[in-house]
């Protein structure tokens, strides 16, 4: 409806967004003793160009960033082709990088990670530091 199939755009990005599912207040649910433990999240790969999702993936329970982000690479890549990918610090993974890169034949835009070591391992990670 937006967009034709295959169509190239210049900028995708992905982000995840958690939220809870309960109505109570954190000061209620404090007082009364009950923490809150139902946790919906929700993965969404958006183009930037026009600002529309062309993919999305929710999960009942809290999960990490990185699965949820292969799935949608792929996904939004089989319908609409981007030439560069922007994630945040929750995506920096060598094998992400490699999706984007090898597979997609995209370019990848990742901030590396800031850890108490020094050296940063992996091709394309070095490559961005």
């Amino acid at each position: 409806m937006f967009c034709k199939w295959g169509e190239r755009t210049t900028c995708t990005a992905i982000d995840s967004y958690g939220f809870t599912r309960s109505y109570a207040r954190s000061c209620y649910s404090l007082r009364i003793g009950k923490t809150r433990k139902r946790f919906l999240q929700t993965s969404t790969l958006v183009d930037t160009d026009r600002q529309i999702i062309t993919g999305l993936k929710i999960s009942p329970q809290l999960v990490h960033d990185i699965p949820h982000a292969e799935k949608l690479l792929v996904q939004g890549h089989r319908t609409r082709k981007s030439d560069t990918y922007v994630l945040d610090k929750g995506y920096d993974s060598e094998d992400i990088h490699k999706l984007i890169r090898d597979d997609l034949n995209s370019y990848s835009l990742i901030p590396v990670k800031t850890r108490q070591r020094k050296r940063i391992s992996g091709y394309y990670r070095c490559e961005l530091s």
